[in-house]
């Protein structure tokens, strides 16, 4: 496998993924109350939570970044970048059926994440398999990475969401 290829398997792996959770969000929130969920998970502040449009803008956003990520690692020809962004992804993904486990339901995410998440490992360990990988780069990666999306999460919640919420809002608010 190169990792053009693995690079690919991410990127429709991490769609898959982010579309489950724009399309159930909004029917898991009104009907979350009535669900046993001791840490709250996505509902506690639902009357505040964003349109499915806004989290839309926002996973383009996130979308675009792991594009241009993996982008650079092919045209360097470092697949250790792309094996650095799967790690915590895939720790991510665990999360997902950690809350649908909490839960005892599905959860926004947790389906595909029970899907993706045997592809998207399965395709990182044929690649290094086939190909080999330099560990400590990886890891160096992975911790990057990490920093990175998480650092992007708290600029996705704190800044694009609420002006996308905010120009949907003044644009669906005016009159025909």
């Amino acid at each position: 496998m190169s990792a053009g290829l693995l690079a690919v398997v991410f990127l429709v792996g991490f769609m898959i993924h982010e579309f489950d959770e724009i399309i159930l969000i909004r029917r898991y929130l009104s009907q979350a109350e009535n669900w046993k969920d001791p840490r709250g998970l996505f509902w506690r502040n639902r009357a505040n939570y964003p349109s499915s449009g806004a989290i839309a803008m926002a996973i383009a956003e996130e979308f675009l970044l792991a594009g241009i990520f993996v982008g650079v690692a092919v045209f360097l020809d470092g697949p250790e970048m792309i094996l650095g962004l799967l790690i915590p992804y895939c720790v991510h993904l665990i999360g997902h059926c950690g809350d649908a486990i909490i839960v005892k339901r599905w959860v926004p995410g947790s389906l595909t994440a029970v899907i993706t998440l045997p592809i998207l490992l399965g395709a990182g360990w044929w690649f290094i398999a086939a190909q080999g990988a330099a560990w400590t780069w990886v890891v160096i990666w992975a911790v990057i990475t990490t920093v990175v999306f998480v650092g992007n999460l708290q600029f996705m919640y704190k800044v694009i969401m609420p002006a996308t919420q905010s120009w949907l809002n003044r644009v669906y608010s005016r009159p025909n």
